[in-house]
C-alpha cells in the first residue's frame, strides 16, 4: 500500500543517515582510542573508508530522486573493512611496545626460538640503562618516557625490523647478522650514548652496560641465552666495563 511504501521509505531514510554517522564516527573513535600505538596512516584509511560510506549515501539518494524507489546500495563491506582496521590496531599494540614503539620481547623470544643453529650466526646484545630511576626523579616521569622513546627512536632509526627489541624497563636487545657490520653498528651504538639525548629540551648522557653473547657458538637454546646476557651485564656492571662478552664469564 502507499502507506507501507511511505514507511518502508522513512524507514530507509533513517537508515542510511545513520549507517554514514557510524562509518564516519567509528574510524575517528578507533585512531583517537588507539593513538598511542597507531600512527596516521590508520587515520587516511578510516577516512577514506567515510569518505566510500559518503559517495554510498549520495549515490542512494540520487537514484531515489531519479527513480522514486527505496533502492538500498548497504553492503557489510565497510563495516568488514573497519574490522580489518580494528584487528590491526590491536595487533599493532600487542607486537609494539607504546613508549618506545619498538617490537615487544615477546616477539624477540619468538625470534630466538625461530633461530636454526645450522644456519644462523647471530650477536644478541643486551642494553641495560643504568639506574634509570635516577633520571625519572630528575627529569620527571613524562620527560622519563621521553628519554625512552628517544632512544626508541634513535634505534629504529639505524636498526631494520627484527634486529632491535623493548627487553623490558629500560633494557634493549639488538639481534644482528654475526659479521663485519655487526661490529660496526655496536660501536655505532656505543658512540651514540657517549652524547645526550633529548626529552623536551632536556638533555641527558644516558648510562648504560652492553653485554654481547654469541649464537650458537655459547647457547642455542633461548633460555641460555637469556641467562648468560643476564650473567654478562653483572659482570660488566662488577668490572665497570661498559661492555662485556660472554667469554669473559664462560
Amino acid at each position: 500500500t502507499i502507506e507501507e511504501k511511505k514507511l518502508n521509505w522513512l524507514s530507509g531514510e533513517v537508515l542510511f543517515m545513520i549507517i554514514p554517522l557510524y562509518h564516519t564516527l567509528v574510524p575517528f573513535g578507533l585512531y583517537f582510542f588507539n593513538k598511542r600505538s597507531t600512527d596516521i596512516k590508520v587515520l587516511l584509511v578510516s577516512l577514506s573508508l567515510s569518505v566510500v560510506c559518503i559517495i554510498n549515501l549520495a549515490l542512494y539518494y540520487c537514484f531515489n530522486i531519479i527513480t522514486k524507489e527505496n533502492i538500498c546500495f548497504l553492503s557489510p563491506g565497510p563495516t568488514f573493512a573497519y574490522l580489518i582496521v580494528y584487528l590491526f590496531l590491536q595487533n599493532k599494540r600487542s607486537t609494539y611496545d607504546e613508549t618506545t614503539g619498538l617490537i615487544k620481547r615477546k616477539m624477540f623470544m619468538k625470534h630466538l626460538d625461530s633461530l636454526d643453529p645450522k644456519n644462523d650466526n647471530i650477536v644478541i646484545c643486551l642494553i641495560d640503562i643504568n639506574n634509570f630511576k635516577a633520571i625519572n626523579s630528575k627529569y620527571g616521569q613524562d620527560n622519563g618516557d621521553q628519554f625512552l622513546r628517544s632512544i626508541g627512536n634513535y634505534f629504529k632509526s639505524i636498526f631494520q625490523i627484527g634486529e632491535v627489541y623493548r627487553y623490558g624497563g629500560d633494557k634493549y636487545v639488538l639481534m644482528l647478522k654475526n659479521n663485519d657490520n655487526a661490529k660496526m653498528m655496536i660501536k655505532e651504538v656505543c658512540n651514540r650514548f657517549e652524547k645526550p639525548f633529548v626529552a623536551n629540551g632536556f638533555e641527558c648522557v644516558i648510562p648504560y652496560h652492553m653485554g654481547i653473547v654469541e649464537y650458537p657458538k655459547y647457547a642455542t637454546k633461548s633460555e641460555d641465552i637469556l641467562v648468560i646476557l643476564e650473567e654478562v651485564i653483572k659482570k660488566a656492571k662488577s668490572n665497570g666495563e661498559l661492555i662485556a662478552y660472554c667469554d669473559d664469564v664462560l
